[in-house]
């Protein structure tokens, strides 16, 4: 009997399952197609679609074409859906260096509208152009009111194509996308063969698919990477704030013979909050509807003549779907409105995957307060990743992240998919900041009545447990953590019994597996103590196929099975013949001899590993614990087996904790029970002496900084290196402001502060490659657009508040890591009257200092106020210049090795006295225009200390020579890109933030 079932399983393997999700799958001259029920899509659904929307249509999941109805190959005008195909040739352009950026003035390329309606349009941007705020032809000056125009539309498309690429457009869509993506049939952006209809694009709708995969793909199409991604998060994350007001209609001169691309102006009130760069975005409008009620929040629409014609790309769900000629037309009466035919085609599409129709309020796939990680609570999708960042990989006994060895020092942490959010941010903080890299997380757990699962007792997957693996996941891979997934086929005695056939347990692997594909950061075991005579139970055999389903769904991931206790010499040779898993994972009997055997067992292992001519890392991912028998083990108990694991040279090991089994309730129950407190805050005085003692065994490096700033010479020096050896900005500091990266308000209830920081952090890699290594931040933060905020780290009588304190640490780790330094603020003008008074003031000096000092950072230097000489300042201490000698002299005198100054207006002037207290100066160039620069710099270099700007506002063309200025006369530079990194909803990413700027920095700082 056993026999046929693995037949069985074979065959199943060899067919359905060869078929399953592979994400980066492209199509080549033409798309590779699979039944919808293979890549887990409902034909019934997908029928009831295709009847909804009419015309022709397609479908593609996971790169493969699995559905369509109508004529694919029929080429035709798709209306307004080519205006994000125009965007994404906007992006080409700034990419390759025909734009500086997106901030652009178009009056460059067109210059009759620098004297147009006075001088009015004169401003107009890209940005503008792309998101429908240009107030080209309406009296709105550019960026002041949202008016869906046509008329601007055609002024965008002739000056991009004409212009700027010099050529026409249909060339220009041939040689950047539709040779690249290897278009199948006919295109052009002359749909009509009319001089005075071009830029309406034509194509079929599996030509369009393929734009939307290349999209869904992060701007990647096969090995090339034909659209950074980080022009592909600012597509798609820049959307029109929700208090755009509409135009008011009246109407203003145009240029001579304006053409239109199809309509007028005005054309739909929608867009405000869900518009960007041409995108329909599934965000809320200011009323707080969302577009589609019964989409997922991460989807975005290319949408033409109100959805008769549109592209539907749905990351969360690696979905595509294109059609053309429907009837449906209602795309203006959606927001809110469930009724909608564009919302009723989206709910089949969602429909499609899980297998109801559902709803927002129900379908647990779509979470949109969760599973959001943007400024402003919306937008990219965690759980969506472009592409792997942390790959975890075997090089003979060793593990490896990203190709370089790496021992695996993890943590317990069981009942991850039922933490609160929140928690594990905390957790996944204190973690690293102790050294770990690895979590062991549970797939199935259930325990004092907690229900932490993403699969059910069948193998089936429970969609809101399923994606909260899929965020832990991705959280993880952001920060290079590796996640060990565990089944159990029971949970021993603190839960039911799960998995408990064969077809169960493998259903419960397909599940995750398909699910959690897109990443590399984690390894799956298959079955915890699977050699325990209970529940628990797992043969060989069982684990082989199991193996075996795993390995044909994703080849490239590591699997293994635990056992409980030391390995024998036969049951090791049955794991790596008969199971034939990746690495072995025993789990040492818990006595108090168990650490002075481990380095002898490890060795042993090795030895018998040699007599079957199969050597793999063993792995020790659940050692003893507190709380479990008899014996309590100190912390000193934890550290000798670290120690032997490593002597023995294990590839990891594990610091288990979990529920005081003597106890009536089990508590504290540390990593098996999360929902209420998070596991940090659970440990025992012993298990928090080990997690101390235990971090200079694995990372003894890490109880220092990897970055330490300092000056010699009137040069800046990081870890005692001058800066920029051999490049003209040899001993400066280029730095970016970035002071909201850790904005809170405590009146923006919707906003998530900390989503917000993770989307900052995840670009420092970025900003640094191209020359950066420093960042402002400011413990009140900075101008957000808009008044009213309450964004500050110190309470009325100057005590600092944990939670913003936590964001802080955050980045100025991350800075770290990255060899970066962080200027930091302590005050803002229009916050600083949360203080009480000025002993406030001080006290709130003297906490900062001894935050840094005692939490050892040696990347932060310390700027006591922004802007001292503001308006927005109400007390005088922070106002005044002798106010600021006394705080500096404060600072100082608690920590005289912290560089300390204060900064002064965009007059790129400071006061002798203030100049004479700080260790360097700090400037503003926002009001200096660039002829001035050079004086500036000369009028400040008497007092032999180093000069840094700290804050510009130029962008483009004119901030990159202000950067050339300032390196040339002796000054750092650092650039304020108020709009977009400043200015609510803020936006991160990377280089491209203004490609032209940061080409520079990377030139200047280049040798």
């Amino acid at each position: 009997m056993k026999q046929v079932c693995l037949q069985v399983l074979a065959l199943y393997a060899a067919g359905v399952l060869a078929a399953s999700c592979e994400a980066g799958l492209f199509p080549g001259a033409r798309w590779d197609q699979r039944p919808p029920e293979q890549v887990g899509l409902s034909r019934e659904k997908l029928d009831a679609l295709s009847k909804l929307v009419g015309g022709r249509g397609c479908v593609v999941r996971h790169g493969y074409m699995v559905y369509a109805w109508g004529d694919q190959s029929k080429s035709s005008d798709v209306a307004s859906a080519f205006k994000p195909v125009l965007s994404t040739l906007l992006l080409m352009a700034v990419q390759e260096g025909r734009l500086n950026s997106v901030d652009e003035l178009v009056a460059d390329f067109e210059p009759r509208l620098k004297s147009l309606n006075n001088g009015k349009d004169a401003g107009i941007t890209w940005r503008h152009l792309a998101s429908q705020t240009s107030g080209y032809g309406l009296v709105e000056p550019p960026g002041m009111a949202y008016s869906y125009n046509d008329f601007a539309l055609a002024l965008y498309y002739d000056t991009l194509t004409h212009k700027v690429f010099k050529t026409n457009g249909t060339e220009v869509l041939r040689s950047r996308l539709a040779e690249p993506l290897q278009f199948e049939d006919d295109f052009s952006f002359n749909a009509f063969r009319r001089p005075d209809r071009d830029g309406r694009l034509a194509l079929s709708v599996r030509d369009f698919a393929r734009i939307g995969l290349l999209h869904l793909r992060g701007g990647r199409w096969r090995d090339q990477q034909l659209l950074q991604p980080g022009f592909i998060r600012m597509a798609i994350g820049s959307p029109i704030p929700t208090d755009t007001p509409l135009t008011s209609g009246r109407e203003a001169e145009m240029l001579p013979g304006q053409r239109t691309v199809g309509g007028t102006r005005n054309i739909t009130p929608v867009g405000p909050g869900c518009y960007s760069f041409n995108w329909w975005l599934n965000r809320t409008n200011k009323a707080g509807q969302r577009l589609y009620v019964d989409a997922p929040p991460d989807m975005y629409v290319a949408s033409g003549h109100g959805g008769k014609r549109a592209l539907w790309i749905l990351p969360s769900l690696d979905l595509i779907v294109s059609w053309n000629d429907s009837p449906i037309d209602d795309h203006d009466q959606s927001p809110g409105n469930p009724d909608s035919k564009c919302n009723q085609a989206a709910r089949w599409m969602v429909a499609a995957v899980t297998g109801g129709e559902g709803n927002a309020q129900t379908n647990p796939l779509i979470r949109p307060s969760a599973a959001l990680s943007s400024s402003g609570g919306e937008g990219r999708v965690r759980g969506s990743p472009e592409a792997p960042k942390c790959v975890l990989g075997i090089e003979g006994t060793k593990f490896t992240v990203n190709g370089k060895p790496a021992f695996l020092h993890g943590i317990s942490y069981y009942g991850a998919l039922g933490a609160r959010e929140d928690f594990i941010r905390q957790d996944l903080d204190d973690l690293q900041r102790f050294g770990f890299n690895w979590i062991r997380v549970w797939a199935n757990w259930r325990a004092f009545e907690a229900d932490a699962a993403a699969v059910d007792g069948d193998g089936r997957p429970i969609a809101e447990g399923m994606e909260r693996l899929k965020r832990l996941l991705a959280e993880c891979d952001r920060r290079g953590l590796i996640v060990d997934v565990t089944f159990s086929r029971g949970n021993g005695v603190t839960g039911p019994p799960r998995l408990q056939t064969l077809e169960a347990h493998r259903r419960a692997v397909e599940s995750v597996v398909t699910a959690l594909q897109p990443w590399r950061n984690w390894y799956l075991d298959l079955s915890n103590e699977r050699n325990i005579r209970d529940t628990r139970h797992t043969s060989f055999e069982d684990l082989r196929a199991l193996r075996d389903v795993a390995r044909q769904l994703d080849p490239r991931l590591l699997v293994t099975a635990s056992q409980g206790g030391d390995i024998s010499r036969d049951e090791l040779r049955k794991y790596l013949e008969v199971a034939q898993v990746d690495f072995v994972t025993p789990h040492r009997p818990r006595d108090p001899r168990s650490p002075d055997r481990t380095e002898a067992i490890t060795k042993q292992l090795f030895e018998w590993m040699k007599e079957t001519g199969r050597v793999v890392p063993v792995h020790y991912q659940e050692p003893f614990r507190r709380g479990y028998g008899n014996w309590n083990p100190r912390a000193e108990d934890f550290v000798r087996d670290l120690r032997a694991a490593m002597a023995g040279a294990a590839a990891g090991w594990c610091f288990h904790n979990g529920d005081q089994r003597a106890a009536p309730d089990g508590q504290p129950r540390r990593s098996f029970d999360l929902r209420e407190r998070r596991l940090f805050d659970q440990l025992d005085d012993e298990e928090r002496k080990a997690v101390e003692l235990m971090r200079a065994v694995v990372s003894p490096d890490r109880t220092a900084p990897g970055t330490k700033v300092t000056i010699k010479d009137g040069k800046w020096r990081l870890n005692g290196e001058v800066t920029y050896p051999g490049s003209r900005a040899e001993g400066l500091l280029m730095n970016v402001r970035m002071v909201n990266a850790v904005f809170e308000d405590t009146q923006r209830s919707e906003f998530d502060p900390e989503a917000n920081t993770d989307e900052f952090i995840a670009q420092i890699p970025d900003y640094v490659a191209s020359g950066v290594r420093a960042f402002t931040l400011n413990l009140q933060g900075g101008m957000p657009g808009y008044e009213g905020a309450v964004n500050s780290a110190f309470n009325p009588d100057g005590s600092l508040r944990e939670g913003y304190l936590r964001r802080v640490r955050r980045v100025i780790e991350a800075c770290d890591r990255n060899g970066a330094v962080v200027i930091l603020g302590c005050f803002y003008q229009r916050q600083d009257q949360i203080l009480r008074d000025a002993d406030a003031v001080r006290a709130g000096v003297s906490n900062v200092v001894k935050w840094v000092t005692e939490s050892g950072f040696g990347n932060v230097v310390l700027e006591i106020s922004n802007e001292f000489d503001h308006g927005g300042f109400d007390h005088s201490v922070l106002k005044t210049v002798e106010g600021q000698v006394e705080l500096i002299g404060l600072a100082k005198g608690l920590a005289p090795d912290l560089l300390v100054s204060s900064s002064g207006l965009g007059h790129g002037r400071i006061p002798e006295p203030v100049a004479q207290a700080s260790d360097f100066i700090l400037i503003h160039f926002n009001g200096t225009p660039l002829e001035q620069i050079p004086g500036r710099i000369a009028a400040l270099k008497h007092h032999g200390k180093p000069i840094v700007c700290n804050e510009d506002d130029k962008t483009g063309v004119r901030g990159a020579e202000a950067a050339r200025l300032s390196v040339a006369n002796g000054a750092s530079w650092g650039l304020m890109l108020q709009r977009l990194n400043q200015h609510f909803p803020f936006t991160f990413n990377g280089a491209v933030d203004d490609p032209a700027i940061y080409r520079t920095l990377s030139e200047l700082t280049s040798p």
